[in-house]
């Protein structure tokens, strides 16, 4: 059962695009274009610090995630070295993890002045 939903899902994630676009009247397309807004190093700037945003606040809740996993398996080791070592694996991807989300906190200044902003 559990096979058959999954594939069921990932056929009509597959699916869902053409069916979307078949929809579509002849001629007919997005007028929207993300990129009709780069007209400025400013709209650049903006449009970099939201995806830096994005993916910072991915990467810290993730972390947050990762820690408390990491907490779990050293509470729950119980002398147990093949938990404790998994839990300190846990934690280093957890760190490495927020000094990434840091550097892409930082991205925006680093380019700011290399285009002149």
């Amino acid at each position: 059962m559990k096979k058959a939903l999954s594939y069921f899902a990932g056929v009509g994630a597959l699916v869902a695009p053409f069916v979307a676009f078949g929809q579509l009247q002849e001629g007919q397309l997005p007028t929207y274009s993300p990129l009709q807004n780069l007209t400025t190093v400013e709209n650049v700037l903006s449009i970099i610090q939201r995806i830096a945003n994005w993916i910072g606040g991915f990467l810290m809740a993730l972390a947050v995630i990762m820690i408390l996993v990491s907490a779990f398996y050293f509470l729950t080791a119980g002398g147990d070295p093949e938990k404790l070592k998994s839990g300190r694996n846990y934690l280093i991807y957890a760190l490495v993890g927020v000094a990434v989300a840091l550097v892409a906190f930082a991205l925006p200044l680093v380019v700011r002045p290399l285009l002149n902003a």
